[in-house]
């Protein structure tokens, strides 16, 4: 289970690199006033989705604030391409490529969070294997589980 995340998540960050260098060559193709305006958010977003996803993944004790990050701005980005695609600002041979992309991330991201909150859950749950670890969870009002941790022996 560990590999297979780690090659999605490598997946996903490659793929984000490509969008990125899509991105990129698309601008060129975009009249010089869209450019500047719309060109320049959207170049902007995609290196920021980029970077949040970098330091989502070298960092796991900000991981969740750093995917916040990641997915306000690759939000911010899917918005403006799609801003961009109505106002047929980008060729149609790069729409086609862009949103490839965007698909591809959008399925990898959503395995590795997934991956990343089973492994987490798995973590606080604590050892189950009979031996007195300190560790409890139970069940609140809500639904929810809430853990529990003993003490540090």
């Amino acid at each position: 289970m560990e590999q297979k995340t780690k090659k999605e998540t490598w997946n996903t960050y490659v793929e984000l690199q490509q969008l990125l260098h899509e991105v990129y060559r698309a601008l060129f193709g975009m009249p010089k006033k869209d450019r500047v305006v719309l060109g320049d958010r959207i170049m902007s977003a995609a290196t920021d989705a980029l970077t949040y996803y970098n330091l989502a993944y070298k960092f796991m004790e900000s991981r969740d604030y750093y995917k916040l990050l990641f997915v306000r701005e690759y939000t911010k980005l899917k918005e403006l391409l799609r801003l961009a695609s109505k106002m047929k600002v980008i060729a149609e041979s790069s729409h086609v490529g862009l949103f490839v992309y965007i698909q591809r991330i959008d399925d990898s991201y959503r395995k590795w969070d997934k991956a990343t909150k089973k492994r987490i859950f798995q973590a606080s749950a604590g050892s189950n294997d009979g031996r007195a670890s300190g560790n409890t969870e139970t069940r609140g009002g809500d639904g929810f589980i809430q853990a529990s941790f003993g003490s540090a022996p």
